[in-house]
C-alpha cells in the first residue's frame, strides 16, 4: 500500500513531495475498499470519544475531491461513512486521512501549495497557482475545456485552514520572511500553518484496510 505522505529533507528542512499519483492511487484504494466491503470500522467515536467494536454503518454518501495533476485540478468521486455509536447513539462522520471536513481540496495539496509559499522568499500568492508558467485550471467534465483556474486567494484560505488546525507551536517558532506579512495577526496564522505541515510532514499515514462491519 503507498503511503499517504513521503518526505524529503532539503537543508534541514523535512518537505512534503506528495506525487498526484499517489495520492490518486490511496484515494481509489480507499473508495474500493468501500465499495468491497473491506474498509475497517472507526477506532473511536468522535462524539464520546469512547472505543466500541459495535459501530453501525449509519450512511454512505458520495464525496467530491480536488487533486492537482500538474497544471489541472481533477475532481475525483469517493464516499464518505457515516457511522453510529452504541455508546452514546451520536452519529458521526469517519474521515479518511486526505479528507478534511468542509474541505474539498485533499490535505496533500493544501500542505503542498501553502508549503511552496512559506518556504520561498520570492514566492507571491499569484505564483503558487501557476505550473510551469501554466496557470491552474478547472477543466469542465463534460465540455473538456478550461472555464476557470485556480485562484491565488484559495492558497490564501487554505493557510488560514492549516493555522487552525494546528494542535501546537514547536519551541523554536518558525522564522517567516517579511515580505509575507503586514501584521502580527498574519505572522502568527503563517507560523501556525507552517507549523501544522512541517508536523504532517513529519508522519507516515497509511490507509486503514480490514473488515468492513457487516
Amino acid at each position: 500500500m503507498m503511503p499517504f505522505y513521503r518526505t524529503k529533507v532539503e537543508s534541514g528542512k523535512e518537505s512534503i513531495v506528495m506525487g498526484s499519483e499517489t495520492i490518486e492511487a490511496m484515494i481509489r484504494d480507499y473508495t474500493e475498499a468501500i465499495e468491497k466491503g473491506t474498509l475497517c470500522m472507526p477506532t473511536g467515536c468522535s462524539s464520546c470519544h469512547e472505543e466500541s467494536d459495535d459501530y453501525k454503518l449509519h450512511e454512505c454518501r458520495k464525496r467530491q475531491l480536488r487533486v492537482v495533476i500538474e497544471d489541472i485540478v481533477k475532481v475525483i468521486i469517493t464516499f464518505l461513512l457515516r457511522w453510529k455509536c452504541p455508546l452514546c447513539q451520536a452519529t458521526f462522520t469517519d474521515y479518511p486521512p486526505f479528507i478534511k471536513p468542509h474541505k474539498r481540496f485533499v490535505l496533500s495539496d493544501m500542505c503542498r501549495f501553502s508549503q511552496s509559499y512559506l518556504e520561498s522568499d520570492k514566492v507571491t500568492y499569484r505564483d503558487t497557482v501557476k505550473h510551469k508558467s501554466y496557470d491552474i485550471g478547472y477543466i469542465d467534465p463534460e465540455s473538456g475545456l478550461c472555464e476557470q483556474f485556480l485562484s491565488h486567494s484559495t492558497i490564501y484560505r487554505f493557510m488560514a485552514y492549516l493555522a487552525d488546525i494546528c494542535p501546537s507551536l514547536p519551541g523554536n517558532v518558525f522564522a517567516i520572511s517579511h515580505s509575507k506579512y503586514r501584521t502580527a495577526t498574519r505572522r502568527f496564522i503563517l507560523v501556525r500553518a507552517l507549523a501544522t505541515i512541517r508536523n504532517i510532514a513529519q508522519k507516515s499515514i497509511f490507509p486503514d484496510f480490514g473488515t468492513l462491519a457487516a
